[in-house]
């Protein structure tokens, strides 16, 4: 299948993501760090994985996968794409910061994959930039579009399969991380109706 094996520091932060969303699913609270806890962040921030996630308001990384401030970089782009910034972003975690993994976290009822659908179903483009960051999404769009009812859930996947692999043809430095097996890149996609994340890379 297209799942991979991860060094053994990617896993274990692999491991880490999951068991938050577990968490999550269980309705258990995430606590707000206190004065003591923000002042041993304010010396240095430890985080041990870095996601690439959707604007989408229902879809905030450290809720998702239950972690305190200083457990995650995240980056939010439009149909979690692999942007400049998202790019940049995933660099300085894996570079400067050494964070084992890489995660790129794609959801259920997508706007922006919604809108790319309408696009190739013949429906206009939106105005401005938005329209150009949905633009990026029409590729995965057409590809997926035999897919009946499921279209919208197999463009979520195809998409994060995707940008996976646009961040590491475009990263030069993210690409020898990986090869090296300095860090580890994955991905999955969240139900936000049900809250679980499920691995699909």
């Amino acid at each position: 299948g297209s799942m991979h094996a991860l060094p053994t520091a990617a896993q274990s932060a692999l491991d880490r993501l999951f068991e938050g969303n577990a968490r999550l699913r269980e309705g258990i609270a995430l606590t707000v760090p206190d004065a003591s806890q923000r002042e041993e962040l304010a010396r240095k921030q430890r985080p041990f994985a870095a996601v690439l996630a959707c604007i989408d308001s229902r879809v905030a990384p450290e809720l998702v996968f239950h972690q305190e401030a200083g457990s995650l970089i995240v980056a939010r782009v439009a149909g979690n794409v692999a942007a400049d910034a998202a790019i940049a972003a995933f660099e300085f975690a894996a570079v400067e910061l050494q964070v084992p993994l890489l995660f790129v976290l794609g959801h259920s009822q997508c706007g922006a994959i919604a809108s790319a659908i309408e696009i190739v179903r013949g429906g206009e483009r939106p105005r401005g930039l938005l329209g150009e960051a949905i633009a990026a999404l029409l590729p995965v769009a057409k590809r997926t579009q035999h897919a009946g009812e499921a279209w919208a859930q197999n463009a979520s996947t195809e998409n994060v399969r995707i940008t996976v692999q646009t961040l590491l043809e475009r990263s030069a430095p993210l690409r020898d991380l990986v090869q090296k097996e300095t860090a580890g890149i994955a991905g999955g996609v969240y139900d936000i109706r049900s809250g679980a994340v499920t691995r699909t890379l």
